[in-house]
Formats: structure tokens, sequence, C-alpha cells
């Protein structure tokens, strides 16, 4: 079975720190937590693109492990990228609410199908 976009995130990510989709299922520090819009493109033979515009949000309880926790989900994500998918990232920041750190990364993934 072909693996859609967001199974291949949660597969890079998942070893580095628990991943949600849209919202985390614990409060536990640390945590991330993605969201997702994807579309396809076709032609006439079907669809032969899958394309996502990806939100990942790592946080932590402090700086230092957000940074740490945020660079190596970034890797992963960027190892991700083959022949077959493309990964972009777009932006990046960190931003503190008094009791946690977090960091909010947006991407554009497309993957051929």
């Amino acid at each position: 079975m072909d693996k859609t976009i967001g199974e291949i995130l949660v597969e890079a990510v998942e070893p580095i720190v628990p991943i949600f989709l849209n919202q985390a299922e614990e409060d536990v520090f640390p945590y991330s937590v993605y969201e997702i819009s994807e579309s396809e493109q076709r032609d006439k033979q079907g669809p032969y693109l899958r394309m996502a515009n990806v939100t990942v949000y790592v946080t932590a309880g402090s700086n230092s492990e957000m940074k740490r926790l945020s660079g190596m989900v970034q890797e992963a994500i960027k190892r991700l990228q083959t022949r077959w998918v493309t990964i972009r990232m777009q932006n990046t920041k960190d931003a503190n609410d008094g009791s946690q750190w977090i960091n909010k990364t947006d991407y554009n993934i497309a993957k051929l199908i």
C-alpha cells in the first residue's frame, strides 16, 4: 500500500518525540503536533502527485530541549526527500507562553504517486 504524506511524517518524527495529528493526546512534555492540508494533481490516467502543506509544532518544557528536539525533527523530515518526495521548509518560528516552549515549522511536501 502507498503511504500517505502523514504516515511518512509520523514514521520520521515518532522515534524522536511523540507526534499527534491536530491536537496532543497528552500534556506531558515533550510532544509534537502536526496539521496537514492535502490535495492531489490528476491527469487522464488519474492522480499522479500528492501535495501537502504541513505545520509541525514541537513543544517542550525548556528552550534548550525545544531547540534540540525541533532540530532533530527538522533533520528527520529533510531526510524524507527522495526522487519521489520533495520537501520545502517554508519558515520556522520559536515562541514561549510562560510554561512551555514551542517551535512551529511549515513545510510544503510533494509525493509522486
